[in-house]
């Protein structure tokens, strides 16, 4: 399947009319992200020294510990470079969980059942109607946390692929819903989990009593969820899609979509692939809604801190291991005869389509660990904290700034956990001073931090979403995903604040013992 027809002279010249043509052919001048990061780490290793001359220190709210920026050219320096390089690499969360989940769903795609799957249900189906089911999927998916990260969005690339359209569509629609969606879900998951005991330790501070449970932020988050998946679908349809129909892409792939019926040999491979699925979820529900499950929390029986939820992705694999296995035997595409290599082929195959990332993973690993090791930071995050505090602001105006706040702190520092557990001691007592609980110093954070996830390109799982992406189009680079991407931060950004109002003027609580004021 192949799609290149387009004039490259004229869709050049095209690239830098409007906003976001611009930020594409900019974006795109840049070198190799490879390079890029090579450049970055190279510059930010001199700041580090810079910085440090200056004796620039900071107290960690949540610890207080003084903290001073540490020069990368240094002694001390040089023997952490050089002894933590390929720990640094190891240790990059999302490239285990990237190589598992790309095998088991490369045997999916490779057997058929993905193609096959698509004619089956979204073949006809409108787009006003798959766009929102997408959207709405990717959202919900976060409750799979990383693992999710991972599996959706090239699914989605894919359902663009069998409707013969631009697959960057789909990704880019299900990433840029999936990194807002971390505090936007129906059902209350680890983040809330992780943010909840922060906020009420810093609020303890002021009020000994004061509790904020997990749910503090139901309400919001549910709210949250519909704005998500509105405004994502209003982007798509009318910024993205339009923007994007013509651009050139290709694919050298097994998703065929020409025939509009599957042959009876594929309706009986679903239900075989079917019939796997539905045995292989009831026994791991059989493991984990149980009390007794041994997939619960051997000492609280809880499901959110479990080996359920901490070995999601094993499960995840064999969700779709399983039934691509079954599929591809059912259908005649993978043989007996072969011992078990045609399997063996599909995970290689899918795993080679890989290997740009990995080679970036070797540098972006490094520029996150060093911009960690040297205090970097936490000095920005609590400097510019501190002088939001100092600014005056109060009610609703303070709200936005914090928002505005967060969600730039977040280009720099990924995790939210790690973020909040230097803002929460400063931005908690603040709000609650000013007769805000700390729930609502706690989900203004969340919209600001969870706004500009898509763009940064130190977010985890962009390298992974820009792997995918040079799958589709050749010449795309890191230009090409942010201008696509870009549209869905600012509008979930407009839709959060507007949620935000609309809570705050109608004094909403933001969730069970979660209300705005005190």
């Amino acid at each position: 399947m192949t799609k290149d027809s387009i004039d490259k002279n004229n869709l050049k010249k095209d690239k830098a009319k409007g906003f976001l043509g611009k930020v594409e052919y900019y974006g795109n001048k840049l070198p190799d992200p490879f390079i890029l990061f090579v450049m970055l780490t190279g510059i930010l290793l001199v700041i580090t020294n810079i910085v440090s001359m200056t004796g620039v220190s900071v107290i960690h709210p949540g610890t207080g510990e003084e903290l001073a920026a540490k020069a990368l050219i240094s002694a001390d320096g040089l023997r952490y470079i050089v002894t933590s390089f390929v720990s640094n690499f190891q240790t990059y969360a999302p490239l285990g969980i990237v190589l598992v989940m790309v095998a088991a769903v490369g045997v999916a795609e490779k057997s058929g059942l993905v193609s096959s799957i698509m004619k089956r249900t979204l073949q006809d189906v409108s787009d006003a109607v798959m766009v929102p089911v997408i959207i709405w999927i990717s959202v919900m998916g976060n409750i799979a946390s990383d693992a999710a990260m991972v599996i959706v969005p090239p699914i989605a690339a894919m359902i663009y692929l069998g409707r013969n359209k631009n697959p960057l569509i789909g990704l880019a629609m299900s990433y840029g819903a999936m990194a807002a969606g971390w505090s936007a879900n129906f059902l209350i998951g680890t983040v809330d989990a992780v943010l909840a005991p922060l906020s009420e330790t810093a609020g303890q501070l002021i009020d000994p009593t004061i509790t904020v449970p997990i749910v503090a932020n139901w309400y919001m988050n549910i709210g949250s969820a519909i704005v998500v998946t509105l405004v994502g679908t209003f982007v798509t349809i009318k910024i993205v899609e339009p923007r994007l129909k013509n651009a050139p892409w290709h694919f050298d792939g097994v998703i065929q979509m020409d025939e509009k019926k599957l042959s009876d040999k594929q309706e009986k491979g679903l239900k075989k692939a079917l019939v796997s699925v539905l045995i292989y979820v009831a026994i791991v529900a059989l493991l984990v809604i149980p009390k007794s499950g041994l997939l619960r929390d051997p000492e609280t029986a809880g499901v959110l801190r479990s080996p359920f939820m901490s070995g999601l992705v094993f499960l995840l694999f064999l969700f779709f291991l399983i039934p691509g296995i079954t599929y591809g035997y059912a259908t005649g595409v993978f043989s007996k005869k072969t011992k078990g290599k045609d399997i063996v082929d599909a995970m290689t195959d899918s795993t080679k389509t890989m290997a740009g990332y990995i080679v970036l993973v070797i540098i972006a690993a490094q520029f996150l660990n060093y911009f960690g090791e040297s205090n970097l930071a936490i000095i920005l995050a609590v400097n510019g904290a501190e002088f939001l505090e100092s600014t005056g602001l109060s009610g609703l105006v303070l709200s936005l700034g914090v928002i505005a706040f967060s969600a730039f702190i977040n280009l720099f520092i990924g995790s939210a956990s790690a973020k909040w557990a230097m803002f929460a001691p400063i931005f908690v007592p603040m709000f609650m001073l000013l007769g805000f609980h700390p729930a609502f110093a706690q989900q203004i954070y969340r919209i600001g931090d969870s706004i500009t996830n898509a763009i940064t390109p130190l977010f985890s799982y962009f390298p992974i979403i820009l792997g995918y992406m040079k799958r589709y189009t050749g010449e795309g680079g890191i230009g090409t995903l942010i201008s696509t991407l870009l549209p869905y931060s600012i509008g979930f950004g407009i839709g959060w604040t507007i949620l935000l109002i609309v809570f705050y003027l109608l004094k909403l609580p933001l969730g069970p013992g979660g209300p705005i004021f005190l």
